[in-house]
């Protein structure tokens, strides 16, 4: 990870279309191919800003869809174990609070359902910790001015960070939602036995906000690398 303080922020950018993924197109060979450069001594590398892997068969070159994600939610939801997660590394086992604004670059590649188009997807995930966020003013306006898409984070062991969404909601996006920016909640610790927030809860809240809700487990599991699907066995998200 690196600080995005030593990087350079720019205006709000135009809004990018959405779009939908081929997801059994991992497993062909193109795809392996390609997951290939992501990979080093088959753990999944880590690019800084500036750096980029690169995605290159037979002389063919692949275009770069760029996003940019904003993490926001409670300390010690879960956020930075969702990130290593996608990263493929370990999940910490000790908490400690983000400090300022970590920045992650995450590639992948994928077939686009509407041309048959195979482009790398560049994920830039802004990981925020709550307490930076409320002492430095200036830091929320740069990160919403920045991004695509906004991801609200509550933990179902946490009761506390279930009810406190509705307040996060509107300190983030304001009276109405930006209609140029993606948001999702995510939901952590979606494996743990004594769930504080029930299924029946969370449907409601997506009717009633009209925004998807994703259940996570971020845990340290086994690598499974004959599955074509993850290339270290753990770059993905449990649900």
């Amino acid at each position: 990870m690196e600080n995005a303080g030593s990087s350079k922020v720019g205006s709000r950018p135009a809004r990018r279309e959405a779009f939908v993924v081929q997801r059994d197109w991992q497993k062909t060979s193109e795809a392996r191919g390609l997951i290939n450069a992501l990979l080093g001594r088959n753990k999944r590398k880590s690019f800084g800003l500036l750096e980029k892997p690169q995605f290159e068969q037979g002389g063919k070159m692949y275009p770069v869809l760029f996003r940019r994600l904003f993490l926001v939610g409670k300390s010690g939801v879960g956020k930075t174990s969702t990130v290593h997660k996608l990263m493929g590394r370990d999940i910490p086992c000790v908490h400690e609070e983000t400090l300022g604004i970590q920045t992650t670059a995450l590639y992948w590649p994928v077939m686009l359902e509407a041309d048959q188009r195979t482009v790398i997807v560049k994920l830039e995930l802004w990981d925020v910790g709550e307490r930076m966020l409320s002492r430095f003013d200036h830091i929320l306006p740069t990160c919403k001015q920045s991004t695509d898409g906004i991801l609200f984070f509550f933990s179902y062991s946490d009761r506390h960070s279930w009810e406190t969404l509705p307040q996060l909601f509107t300190s983030i996006l304001g009276a109405l939602p930006t209609p140029d920016t993606f948001n999702m909640v995510i939901g952590t610790h979606a494996d743990c036995s004594n769930r504080e927030v029930s299924e029946r809860e969370l449907e409601r809240f997506q009717r009633q906000h009209k925004i998807i809700a994703l259940p996570t487990s971020n845990v340290n599991t086994k690598r499974h690398a004959a599955d074509p699907s993850v290339p270290d066995g753990r770059a993905a998200i449990e649900v």
